[in-house]
């Protein structure tokens, strides 16, 4: 229950911000820009938990001021947990600061390895550092590079998406595993 909670907290947030409607995700066709990582982390929040099948995340490492808080924890959580073709996948291209300490969404994919995958992008293969949020077959949370906080995301962009994932894809396709962020700590 406490997950169910947490999702919904994640959407009461986005409602009750100053000038917010809550974005539904595969209805809501208008583009929100947003140009800090507190408008970032929003978005992603009420996306996440909206999401009911796959989602795509592509960031350098996995940034600590957008995707280490319990509400993203605990969307992805429910999703992974709510059919078995749920199915979260992590594309990073920096795995040292993950290894470092301790970040919520490496232990959730410790503890759900058959649901929520995450690879170490391949250094032979162009990429352009840019990051992204792709939730089921709609959403899109896009920057153009990973360290500045600067987009936009759209809850109902099919061909958007469709682009994006292809790209995701086909790095995803060429990505390592990695075998620090798997192991247990005993």
């Amino acid at each position: 229950m406490i997950e169910k909670s947490t999702r919904f907290e994640a959407q009461d947030n986005n409602e009750k911000a100053p000038g917010n409607k809550l974005l539904r995700l595969g209805e809501d066709q208008s583009t929100q820009l947003f140009s800090n990582p507190e408008e970032q982390k929003r978005l992603t929040a009420s996306m996440l938990c909206q999401a009911t099948h796959k989602v795509k995340i592509l960031s350098h490492h996995l940034n600590r001021e957008i995707y280490d808080n319990e509400p993203i924890r605990g969307a992805l959580s429910e999703l992974a947990r709510s059919n078995s073709r749920s199915e979260v996948q992590l594309l990073i291209v920096d795995e040292r600061p993950l290894v470092a300490s301790s970040h919520r969404l490496i232990e959730l994919m410790r503890r759900l390895p058959s649901s929520i995958h995450l690879k170490v992008i391949n250094k032979a293969y162009p990429y352009d550092e840019s990051a992204m949020v792709l939730a089921d077959r709609y959403g899109v949370i896009y920057q153009k590079e990973n360290s500045i906080y600067e987009g936009f995301a759209n809850f109902n962009s099919a061909g958007r998406n469709k682009q994006l994932s292809e790209i995701f894809d086909n790095l995803w396709s060429y990505g390592l595993a990695s075998t620090e962020l798997r192991e247990l700590k005993l």
